[in-house]
């Protein structure tokens, strides 16, 4: 008998193309970037791989494209121990996720790590008027 908790996710799986620039651009400015580099992402797929290699048994349900990526987030998928035959593979292109990363001599920031962090100055700045 399996003990495994049974998890189905229904979700997105598709590809984070995460390109580095030199800072942040400024409204409506281009930036040349270098180091474009691909994960595979989503918010269904990131929770499906991160429960499975907890010990979960894990299935997945959604779509990925029939081209490269598709085929690269469904290995990705099973190589995390988790089922993939709820997956449907669609006669289109798999999702993309552009990212960009930049930064500075100290530290280096994603762009969701900048946006997390404005939202909690924001919060923490409305709660100190308060």
């Amino acid at each position: 008998m399996n003990n495994r908790s049974r998890i189905f996710v229904v979700g997105s799986a598709n590809m984070d193309m995460v390109l580095r620039v030199p800072r942040f651009p400024h409204a409506g400015e281009t930036l040349a970037g270098s180091d474009l580099n691909l994960f595979p992402g989503g918010k269904g797929a990131n929770q499906a791989c991160a429960a499975a290699r907890l010990g979960g048994d894990v299935r997945i349900v959604g779509c990925v494209g029939s081209d490269v990526f598709g085929a690269q987030l469904l290995a990705s998928l099973r190589e995390a121990g988790v089922d993939i035959s709820r997956v449907r593979t669609l006669s289109r292109a798999t999702g993309c996720a552009p990212r960009r990363h930049w930064c500075n001599p100290t530290s280096h920031y994603s762009e969701a790590e900048l946006r997390l962090g404005r939202k909690v100055r924001n919060r923490s700045a409305r709660s100190d008027r308060s």
